[in-house]
């Protein structure tokens, strides 16, 4: 906990000291951390971190002040740089960890165990110590030592398997999510090691893999098998659930518009409709929340299936002479959930 009189903030994690040496999208945990009052130092090497390179830029001005990925996930971090190859840097560092709580890092395993500064070192100054390792594989295993882009590590966490059209090779997303996703792990496993350290005083090394994180991304893919008898098989524009299929992308006047289709957001369009004036007679008084959605999708409401793509095809009806702002004026008014979609 740190004795700084300059931290002062009321947020959960206001006493709290956090040293952030992670990159690219990992830095998510620390800023995380930062956002439920945590102070987070973020230590750059001497030439400053390889993130500030990461675009896009603040008006495509590019500078390593000026990069919109790092000022979103840097956010709520103070800065400095130290050289941790150094002996110098080494006893610093050791120095700043023996006053901090929790320690980030993104390094290849053995790398900070190699400069002496791995858990079994700094925990020896300081017990309560939390360390969280953020790694492509994790700290073990075959591949532990192996790098990973973030299409390796979508395709091999299976969610690419499932991400484009049925009749094409996968896609990958368009924005980068597996290091992100890992983060968002990391900082969960951060917190449970942080509950366990405020029961017993004693920290913990918590090991985080990319590729596991992007496998809890499959979540919605992984029952299928069991509840439905088939896989989840992509399927562009459409999510398939078993026998039913749901239409998630919309072409509007000026682009694409994505729907989250749950019940409650489809009888939030039956209602706009309403308002509007384009809902036939045979919805009137329609209960969309009454659509079984597991009876549909294993093939014993197959009535229910023919009004859900009714809807849908009406839906697509609706939009398509809407721009995407009233569109998504329109989920922002309480109609429904929708986002646009960025294309070039």
């Amino acid at each position: 906990m740190t004795d700084d009189p300059t931290i002062t903030s009321s947020l959960p994690l206001g006493p709290y000291r956090v040293l952030d040496l992670a990159e690219g999208g990992f830095n998510w945990c620390g800023k995380a951390l930062g956002d439920m009052g945590a102070d987070v130092i973020k230590i750059e090497p001497p030439d400053g971190s390889p993130t500030r390179d990461r675009g896009p830029f603040h008006k495509d001005r590019v500078s390593r002040d000026t990069s919109l990925f790092w000022n979103a996930y840097c956010v709520n971090k103070r800065s400095i740089t130290l050289d941790i190859e150094t002996s110098e840097g080494q006893e610093m560092f050791r120095n700043l960890a023996r006053q901090a709580d929790i320690v980030i890092e993104s390094f290849a395993p053995g790398y900070m165990a190699g400069l002496r500064l791995g858990y079994d070192d700094l925990s020896s100054d300081n017990p309560g110590l939390i360390l969280t390792s953020i790694t492509p594989f994790g700290q073990t295993g075959p591949y532990a030592h192996y790098n990973a882009t973030d299409m390796i590590a979508w395709s091999m966490g299976g969610m690419q398997y499932i991400c484009g059209d049925a009749d094409r090779p996968p896609a990958r997303i368009t924005f980068p999510q597996a290091e992100l996703n890992a983060g968002g792990q990391a900082l969960a496993g951060t917190m449970a090691a942080f509950w366990h350290r405020q029961q017993t005083g004693m920290g913990q090394h918590v090991d985080v893999s990319m590729q596991v994180a992007v496998v809890w991304t499959t979540m919605n893919a992984t029952p299928f098998p069991p509840l439905n008898g088939v896989n989840l098989e992509r399927d562009g524009a459409f999510h398939s659930r078993g026998r039913l299929s749901v239409r998630q992308v919309f072409k509007c006047e000026d682009g694409f518009v994505t729907l989250l289709s749950a019940n409650a957001t489809v009888q939030k369009m039956l209602d706009w409709m309403l308002e509007e004036g384009a809902l036939p007679d045979w919805l009137l008084g329609f209960d969309a929340l009454s659509l079984d959605r597991v009876a549909m999708a294993t093939g014993s409401d197959p009535e229910g299936v023919e009004i859900f793509h009714k809807i849908q095809t009406l839906a697509e009806q609706f939009v398509q002479n809407k721009s995407k702002m009233e569109i998504l004026k329109g989920g922002v008014d309480g109609f429904s959930y929708f986002s646009c979609q960025n294309h070039p």
